[in-house]
């Protein structure tokens, strides 16, 4: 391997004349492929490099004269396409280039490009760096009640960010008093367990800088501008009034930019005396704030100003004054603005109960996305709030440790993992499931809670009932095993429209098989269905969500079923 700052890994493979290079490459679907170019560079004269699969020749491309004493081996060409389009069956093949030529030139390979109709396919898997299960076992009996079956839709999106819950399946019953949720170990055979988040290819997703102007008055883009026509300003002991509109994001993106403090933060140049800065904002009554007063100095040109929690609109524009004066006129310049959320303080916790097997813990997030909502937890005859989400622990069997099962977030969020195995010491949470009714079209829909009433907290069977913001009520019981986490619901009082908000919903990620945290759907034990195939909806009576391929994000994450019962 020869490191290349232009090339696509930063490595190359060299190849001289005679040389061969071979990579696995697995097909895991019936598909048409081609080998749309290769990427390599040269610094001499042209090579033939005959491109096989399976040994067997599919095409071959000459790689450009390169003579330039040395200085072109960080320059890559495309070869273009080489072949034709191959209709290749499931299995494992090997795909070859080999340096055709008698010559004493040297070529370095960067990468190998290669198009598919098979649209679920992903690096890894072609390059076999993780599996697929031929077939998946359903996690419960098909036995079908006799009620009517409930509607699945399919609202999910494409992304290309590992961290973005894309897949968004909520699910309808006019009468369903009784179902269950059943989370279990994928059951491909691994112990590959990745476990840290992956924010390639992700915007920020509630980003610490809200907006940022440097040497510019205005960006559209970030819907931020000023009433400045320059940033060169000219002070004295009248007033330069400078007004900053700006819009924020909130809730309906399941953001708490336009909630949480903020800090305006101004880089002035050229300051040789000092002057002062008041800072006051539009509150959310329309009425400005009561200003502060800062001092700039030759020493110290940054301005802060603070402005705490709840001081923006959604979705409106909001609004900073700043009014600067100076004792002695003096020309500065403004070279950066920025506002930034506040910072925010580590989790806290609300209360811990420990009895037996069985472990409770609630904690307090310092900005909670859905405040100033939270929810109250009564355990054992005592009320505990200001909580936004809980954990519940098992003992894991013959070993003196516990386990998350079951977290439950103020939203209704519901993350579900049976207890790992001895040899591992945890496992991450993947897919989720939102009990309760939530909003069809939300962007980040919620079922928010606003007390969890604990019954029972024994060994196999822990009970609590579920209060919602919306009056509704559900009774949860939590059972466990080596194998599964069942979450058995009941007593199912809903008091909103059951034709137009799901009583269940199912989110997760999926960016490609090999890179999600489920890439596939069964109902009533049918046919598997890739996650994203553009179907609409389904009627059945038990659906599962799982993966049948290993997968470089949370691999050992939980399948997830849903079950019908009453």
């Amino acid at each position: 391997m020869i490191p290349r700052s232009n090339a696509i890994s930063k490595k190359t493979v060299v190849l001289k004349s005679g040389d061969s290079l071979t990579t696995p490459l697995c097909i895991r679907r019936d598909g048409i492929y081609r080998i749309a170019g290769v990427s390599y560079s040269n610094d001499g004269g042209t090579e033939i490099i005959n491109v096989s699969i399976n040994s067997e020749k599919i095409g071959s491309f000459i790689s450009n004269e390169g003579r330039n004493d040395g200085t072109s081996w960080n320059v890559f060409h495309n070869s273009g396409p080489i072949g034709t389009s191959m209709n290749l069956k499931t299995g494992d093949y090997e795909l070859s280039l080999h340096v055709d030529s008698s010559g004493l030139n040297l070529i370095e390979i960067d990468a190998i490009f290669i198009e598919t109709t098979d649209l679920t396919v992903s690096e890894e898997l072609l390059k076999c760096k993780v599996r697929c299960l031929p077939v998946h076992r359903s996690a419960m009996d098909v036995d079908r009640p006799a009620i009517l079956p409930m509607e699945i839709v399919q609202r999910s999106i494409k992304t290309i960010c590992a961290e973005q819950d894309n897949i968004d399946i909520p699910m309808y019953h006019e009468n369903v008093s009784s179902y269950e949720v059943i989370a279990t170990y994928p059951q491909y055979n691994s112990s590959f367990n990745p476990r840290v988040p992956n924010f390639e290819n992700c915007e920020k997703l509630s980003p610490e800088i809200l907006w940022l102007l440097k040497t510019k008055t205005s960006d559209q883009t970030q819907m931020v501008e000023t009433d400045l026509n320059s940033l060169d300003l000219n002070l004295s002991i009248y007033p330069t009034v400078i007004n900053i509109y700006f819009v924020a994001k909130g809730k309906p993106e399941g953001l708490i930019d336009a909630d949480i403090g903020s800090i305006l933060s101004v880089d002035f140049q050229n300051v040789t005396n000092d002057f002062n800065v008041r800072c006051r904002y539009v509150t959310r009554e329309g009425e400005f704030s009561v200003s502060t007063t800062s001092i700039v100095t030759k020493d110290e040109q940054t301005l802060k100003c603070t402005m705490p929690d709840y001081s923006w609109t959604v979705h409106k524009v909001n609004r900073i004054q700043l009014i600067l004066t100076s004792s002695l006129n003096q020309p500065v310049k403004i070279d950066t603005m920025q506002l930034s959320r506040r910072p925010e303080l580590r989790e806290s916790l609300k209360f811990h109960y420990q009895k037996g097997e069985t472990i409770i813990y609630g904690m307090n997030v310092d900005f909670w996305w859905r405040r100033p909502r939270t929810m109250s937890v009564k355990l054992q005859n005592k009320t505990h709030e200001n909580v936004d989400f809980i954990v519940i622990l098992k003992r894991k069997p013959s070993i003196d440790s516990f386990n998350q099962v079951l977290v439950i977030y103020q939203d209704g969020n519901f993350r579900i993992s049976p207890i790992p195995p001895s040899h591992l010491d945890w496992i991450p949470f993947g897919s989720s499931m939102i009990i309760g009714q939530s909003d069809p079209p939300s962007f980040r829909p919620v079922a928010e809670i606003s007390l969890i009433d604990f019954v029972s907290t024994g060994k196999d069977n822990t009970q609590f009932r579920l209060h919602y913001v919306d009056d509704g009520s559900t009774l949860v019981n939590l059972h466990t095993t080596p194998l599964k986490t069942v979450v058995h619901l009941s007593e199912l009082n809903f008091k909103r429209s059951r034709k137009e908000h799901p009583f269940a919903r199912f989110r997760s990620m999926w960016v490609s098989d090999g890179n999600c945290d489920v890439d596939h759907v069964r109902v009533n034990g049918g046919q598997n269905t890739p996650i994203l195939a553009p179907w609409d909806n389904f009627s059945c009576h038990m659906v599962e969500f799982f993966r049948l391929c290993e997968s470089i994000h949370n691999n050992l994450s939980s399948d997830f079923a849903l079950k019908l019962l009453n």
